[in-house]
């Protein structure tokens, strides 16, 4: 069996998945909105002290998502924000002590399975930290010790196998830092209003551009046959998506690939043998301030004889591009660019024999 042997009833099951991404979106808003504003009414949002998001897994990928959302939202400089673990953070709590005072620590754990999470959480109290907890599970261990806890719905309808806890959690995230820039004065409320509206349109659009995703990364996935590799090339804002696409495939092919940023990929793997093994998957935005060395990184690998398959909201006429609409919020990209990843992901794996 290889990739050519994707059945289309295996794949007309994929096409409504991604159609329900707009309704739980729709859905979401208004509930987490709602809460958000109740945790936290009028400007208690304007000084919180150095915000240190925290998460394992997709968590972390969300984490390292959100970390641009309240660098440009917050009154903070941006060096004032860090995506952690709760292993990092108990080493960065010891390192930065004396300057960590009150932080905001926004821990996510939607599963609330985090077995490190509650001992990073006294750890930062201990420092004067506050701690607001994201999760779907209001009696995990690490609820009872935060200060805030925002309840995390579940999505309500099946969406791409290994993606609600992130797009839940990133939804939370950047609702969470367009009530912080409206505290903030960085945004206002209008612009505040057409960055909800945003977010639900994106979604939508991408939801309506099902059939035509789930055709391209069945041609991506049977064009990439004899690929027995994935390299995963991400860099600045585009390297959370990275981090979710490495994740997906360690749970969904049981596979172990290399995410890399651009660069790096270039010192160590530019010279590999044999590249007609490898299937090197780039995630590049126009947004991104870093697009341009992604986009070299692109013709290097092209020039080597890489097989070559980017998700970009740029206009890429290549066949193996995932393509999305470009937002008007660079922040809501993360919400999209999970869709084409996931989804390349399960026509692999539906072409393999295991």
């Amino acid at each position: 069996m290889n990739a050519q042997d994707i059945t289309s009833a295996s794949a007309a099951a994929l096409p409504p998945l991604i159609r329900h991404y707009s309704t739980v979106t729709a859905a979401l808003l208004p509930t987490l909105c709602r809460q958000i504003e109740n945790l936290f009414p009028g400007d208690c949002l304007k000084n919180t002290g150095r915000i240190l998001l925290v998460g394992s897994g997709e968590d972390y990928a969300a984490a390292l998502a959100g970390r641009s959302v309240f660098s440009s939202l917050s009154s903070y400089p941006a060096e004032w924000v860090e995506a952690l673990t709760p292993t990092a953070l108990r080493h960065f709590i010891e390192r930065e002590k004396l300057q960590l005072g009150s932080a905001f620590v926004i821990a996510i754990d939607c599963a609330g399975d985090d077995g490190q999470l509650p001992h990073a959480v006294r750890e930062a109290q201990s420092t004067g930290a506050k701690v607001l907890l994201l999760t779907a599970r209001a009696d995990c261990p690490a609820a009872a010790l935060c200060d805030w806890l925002l309840s995390l719905p579940a999505a309500g309808a099946p969406l791409l196998p290994e993606t609600e806890h992130f797009f839940v959690s990133y939804l939370a995230l950047l609702l969470l830092g367009r009530a912080m820039g409206l505290a903030s004065g960085k945004l206002c409320d209008k612009k505040a209003g057409e960055l909800l509206d945003e977010i639900a349109d994106h979604i939508d659009t991408v939801s309506q551009q099902a059939e035509d995703l789930c055709a391209r990364a069945r041609q991506v996935a049977e064009s990439c046959a004899d690929a027995a590799d994935i390299d995963i090339i991400a860099s600045g804002r585009d390297y959370p998506a990275g981090y979710l696409a490495r994740m997906l495939c360690y749970r969904r092919l049981g596979q172990v690939v290399t995410l890399e940023e651009s660069e790096d990929w270039l010192h160590v793997n530019m010279l590999a043998l044999d590249p007609h093994r490898f299937l090197t998957l780039f995630f590049v935005s126009g947004a991104n301030s870093s697009m341009d060395r992604t986009l070299r990184t692109i013709a290097f690998a092209k020039e080597l004889g890489r097989q070559v398959v980017t998700v970009t909201d740029m206009d890429d006429h290549d066949p193996l591009a995932l393509a999305l609409p470009a937002s008007r919020y660079s922040w809501v990209t993360p919400l999209s660019q999970l869709i084409p990843a996931a989804l390349l992901v399960e026509m692999l794996r539906l072409s393999r024999p295991f």
